[in-house]
């Protein structure tokens, strides 16, 4: 339990803003993701776009679709998940 508290302190909430709508919207169709996936896809890159270098921003689901899209846009999971 004292892992996940750990881990949930990293965990970020992110407005859906319009900017991210669209990108999602442009991500249902370019890997054919479901919407609520495309936005959790697009709110990741719009972190990782935010944040820049300063930190990592690393992607989990156990979705097979979802994972592959997240790889194909340049997110991977946490390097001890990423085989």
């Amino acid at each position: 339990m004292q892992r996940f508290r750990n881990e949930s302190d990293m965990t970020v909430i992110i407005e859906l803003t319009e900017p991210i709508a669209d990108r999602a919207s442009r991500l249902v169709h370019r890997h054919r993701l479901r919407a609520a996936d495309a936005i959790q896809l697009a709110s990741s890159l719009a972190l990782r776009d935010e944040i820049g270098d300063m930190a990592p921003v690393f992607f989990l689901t156990f979705d097979q679709a979802l994972d592959q899209a997240a790889r194909a846009e340049g997110l991977t999971p946490p390097p001890l998940l990423a085989s």
